[in-house]
């Protein structure tokens, strides 16, 4: 806690900033806005964890009741975002932990973030350099990416089980409170809980459903796929009420948003951890699946919404798809045009290619209003953002990321460690998503860029040494 002289002679100081400022610049907003900020740095260099807290709001918008923009955007150049990631910065080369435990997973996170970093710094010069594009266009493209950085960032600052309960469980309350509006959304839907998220009445055959566009969803998806194999694998970092509480929130909020692509990677989420599982405990685990089976019936049952619904909301993939109508129309007509850039710029892709430069550069409309300029990247396909961002290379840097996964994964499994529960619903959840990003955003802008790092640090953090030595912890999952 900050001691009541320095916390009071910070707001001192914050305040004299603020009147200094309105003085100077005549403008009451942007003097609140400087004092707020200076009392913010304030803070996070006595106590940093608020800042990796501040972080994962703003990448969510906080809930979707507070737009980032509001508080710092310059058009043209910065956004509150740049501003957090220039605070990280310093706090990474300032900030030095007392000391740092010796974990190799943690160097190859370590590096696997700084790879990728300095894969998007040359991009943005190097799109830039080659299609003689404005640097500034090129560097909001792509300034997504340099939020990889908050890996880095994490892994320095926050390398204890401490630290790490402390952001898992900052980001289980993201998730539970997300879902829990979600919910109430669906029950009392003539009031609104979500502040100006998106929320639609989608039409389904006969029938219609409320789509809700969670700001969150990202965490919801992860919580849920943690807190349920900490739940299977009986990890004692949370009581196991905790974890079967934020399992059934965030897997209710999943399916009440009535989003496909979710749906699909809830399932993965469920299913993919038969891969390293396979022969463990197999009547514990099909008996779990069959009563997660039954749950999600019940509370499909319990949301008014019908089974048929369901069903045409399922079955309406491929009718889109089969008849060419719907979202899937113009997604793939414009992932046709995309593929062509691709095509041409294979190994590295085109890189970070503006809005306003696409249509000059490549030809490249939005096909909903083809007035006006789209950017290559897409929400509509993190896999093909990836591409366009990094091409083949890309590719191969996410291949050895989820290879990586995977294998340590494995291990933690065979070794039977205390946590395994959460390198488990890492593992899963970081898959399920890049696999569903053949048709949703993925890992491929702010919000993403800034889960996965977290969870990447999450994931090293837990895999000790002593592990990968084969020194098996006392507390047995299958004893």
């Amino acid at each position: 806690m900050l001691s009541i002289t320095k916390s009071r002679n910070i707001v001192i100081a914050g305040l004299i900033a603020c009147v200094a400022s309105g003085i100077f610049l005549r403008n009451v907003y942007l003097a609140l806005s400087i004092g707020a900020g200076f009392l913010y740095i304030g803070l996070v260099f006595k106590k940093p964890i608020y800042h990796v807290y501040f972080l994962l709001l703003t990448s969510v918008r906080f809930l979707g009741y507070i737009d980032p923009e509001e508080f710092v955007r310059i058009p043209n150049a910065f956004k509150l975002i740049d501003v957090l990631l220039v605070i990280s910065f310093l706090l990474y080369f300032i900030k030095h932990p007392d000391s740092v435990e010796n974990n190799k997973n943690n160097e190859i996170v370590t590096k696997i973030f700084i790879f990728i970093l300095f894969a998007t710094i040359f991009q943005i010069i190097f799109t830039s350099i080659r299609f003689q594009l404005p640097f500034i266009n090129c560097f909001k493209s792509g300034r997504n990416y340099l939020c990889f950085f908050t890996g880095l960032f994490v892994l320095k600052l926050f390398d204890t089980d401490h630290d790490r309960q402390r952001i898992l469980r900052f980001i289980f309350i993201i998730a539970v409170i997300q879902s829990i509006l979600v919910i109430l959304q669906n029950i009392f839907g003539n009031y609104r809980f979500l502040g100006y998220t998106r929320i639609i009445d989608q039409e389904i055959g006969n029938a219609s459903v409320m789509r809700v566009y969670l700001p969150s969803d990202i965490y919801v998806l992860a919580s849920f796929s943690l807190a349920f194999w900490m739940l299977f694998f009986r990890d004692k970092v949370f009581e196991s009420w905790i974890l079967l509480t934020i399992s059934f929130l965030t897997g209710f909020a999943i399916l009440l948003s009535f989003t496909r692509s979710y749906w699909i990677c809830l399932a993965l989420i469920l299913a993919l951890p038969l891969l390293v599982v396979h022969g463990i405990q197999s009547v514990k685990h099909i008996t779990l699946l069959l009563f997660i089976a039954v749950f999600l019936f019940t509370i499909i049952l319990f949301s008014n919404r019908t089974i048929l619904t369901v069903k045409n909301r399922i079955t309406s993939i491929s009718d889109e798809v089969g008849n060419y109508t719907g979202n899937f129309a113009y997604r793939f007509e414009e992932n046709k045009k995309r593929m062509d850039i691709i095509k041409q710029h294979l190994i590295i892709g085109p890189g970070f290619v503006h809005a306003d430069d696409a249509p000059k550069l490549f030809d490249f409309r939005t096909l909903k209003k083809p007035e006006r300029a789209s950017i290559l990247q897409t929400n509509d396909s993190g896999i093909l953002t990836w591409l366009l961002s990094f091409g083949i290379l890309g590719m191969i840097w996410l291949s050895y990321v989820l290879y990586f996964l995977f294998i340590k994964t494995r291990k933690m499994v065979i070794v039977k460690h205390n946590q395994v529960g959460i390198v488990v619903g890492i593992m899963a959840f970081v898959w399920s998503l890049w696999i569903s990003s053949i048709t949703t955003t993925g890992f491929t802008f702010t919000k993403g860029v800034i889960c996965f790092s977290t969870v990447m640090y999450l994931f090293a953090g837990t895999i000790k040494e002593k592990v990968e030595e084969g020194i098996v912890s006392n507390k047995l999952y299958f004893s």
